[in-house]
């Protein structure tokens, strides 16, 4: 295979001929403060970025930039949180923002689904933009985030009627003295004589669509906690996909299916049993695509013998019915990776991730291919390389693909965004 040398922000990446170089990379960043905990999403040419924005005397606040012209420009960050300060997040949980179809008019509705802190735990709150992203309505509590203790780690999905569809997950029912904190897993500290398996029971996994209270689902217990959903959404199917403590404290992925706009779920469904035994929780969760031909792909990370022993690694499988699953592939990982987000252009997977070796640490980005007998296989390309990549977020645009991560610079962390042509 032809491979050409790539050119961007100081750093040599190796990228396959067919991936034509990313643009000179945008920064989008809040001044005096820490800028992480990054999502991404598209319409035609418009491409919308959220984060939080954060600093000791601040709190953390959420932050939206649009650009109209595919990533490579961007207008001024507006802030979307109604109250100061009041965000929570990690790069596992960060605002998650989406973009709806015009409602009638030219311009698409973005929303905006981000956690909060409240006295005694979180919430998932919500805002709405139907200008473009200038202003935002105020902040709107989900009804069905109302409980006892922390929640998140949610994924955001809109539906062919454009109704906005959340998976998260939700400590409520965990006895208090277990409860996690946001972005860590303080269990094993809390108990650590009670089996894994059955303390994890009590973590839940729910659903809803945005203001519509009715539509509140508890799809399962027994739900790694701290590792990120994924939710992706053909028509009026939706499919969920997260870190499910199995028997055995094996940290494995499932999925569970709604073919009815969220309205039931089915049982869940291992992926693939890889058998990662573990009492903890990765912070390192699945993500999911469907392509044209309505394939649902899942990457996750876990480790490459399924032991904590041994580095992490990616693998892919496929499924159309959300039950039965390809035999999973192994992603073109050089070094540790974690932190995969994948997204569908035609028949296509694009997957991105940041990876390390004992040299560098930066954000890969693979495109799927098909192979023998039809099989997927990956090619790599890395858009940046040397000390800075972590948390890639990845959307599809009209012209291509743009791809957003987390960089250091200057001794604080900035949002950096690139525009691909595929």
């Amino acid at each position: 295979m032809r491979r050409a040398v790539v050119m961007l922000a100081g750093a040599i990446a190796i990228a396959p001929s067919a991936a034509v170089p990313p643009a000179e990379p945008v920064t989008l960043a809040i001044p005096e403060r820490a800028n992480q905990a990054l999502s991404i999403a598209a319409h035609d040419r418009m491409v919308a970025v959220t984060w939080l924005a954060s600093s000791a005397s601040t709190g953390s606040d959420v932050y939206l930039a649009i650009s109209q012209d595919g990533g490579t420009s961007f207008g001024a960050p507006v802030r979307v949180n109604s109250t100061r300060g009041d965000a929570a997040g990690s790069g596992e949980m960060p605002p998650r923002v989406v973009i709806a179809p015009p409602r009638g008019g030219a311009t698409p509705v973005l929303t905006v689904v981000w956690a909060a802190k409240r006295e005694g735990g979180t919430r998932l709150l919500w805002a709405e933009s139907a200008d473009g992203g200038r202003r935002f309505t105020d902040a709107r509590v989900l009804e069905a985030s109302v409980g006892a203790g922390n929640r998140g780690w949610h994924a955001v999905a809109v539906d062919r009627a454009g109704r906005v569809q959340v998976l998260w997950l939700d400590h409520r029912d965990v006895p208090p003295t277990h409860r996690h904190a946001p972005g860590h897993d303080t269990a094993r500290t809390a108990a650590p004589t009670a089996d894994p398996t059955a303390r994890a029971a009590p973590s839940k996994l729910h659903a809803a669509t945005l203001g519509d209270s009715a539509s509140a689902r508890v799809i399962t217990g027994s739900v790694c906690y701290c590792c990120k959903t994924a939710l992706a959404v053909d028509g009026s199917t939706a499919y969920g996909a997260w870190r499910h403590v199995f028997p055995g404290s094996q940290r494995d992925i499932a999925m569970t299916v709604s073919r009815d706009g969220g309205g039931t779920f089915s049982t869940p469904t291992r992926v693939h049993a890889d058998g990662w035994q573990y009492d903890g929780c990765p912070d390192d969760g699945p993500t999911l695509a469907i392509t044209s031909d309505r394939h649902a792909h899942v990457v996750w990370p876990s480790p490459r013998d399924g032991t904590s022993a041994s580095p992490m690694a990616l693998f892919h499988a496929s499924t159309r019915d959300g039950a039965t699953f390809t035999s999973r592939t192994t992603l073109p990982v050089r070094g540790v990776a974690h932190h995969p987000i994948a997204v569908a252009r035609g028949n296509a997977v694009l997957v991105a991730w940041d990876e390390s070796t004992p040299t560098a640490k930066g954000i890969v980005i693979a495109r799927s291919r098909v192979g023998l007998f039809g099989r997927l296989s990956f090619a790599r390309g890395v858009v940046e390389g040397g000390e800075g990549g972590s948390y890639p977020a990845l959307a599809v645009t009209a012209g291509g693909a743009t791809v957003a991560w987390v960089a250091r610079e200057g001794g604080r962390t900035v949002i950096r965004v690139a525009k691909l042509d595929i």
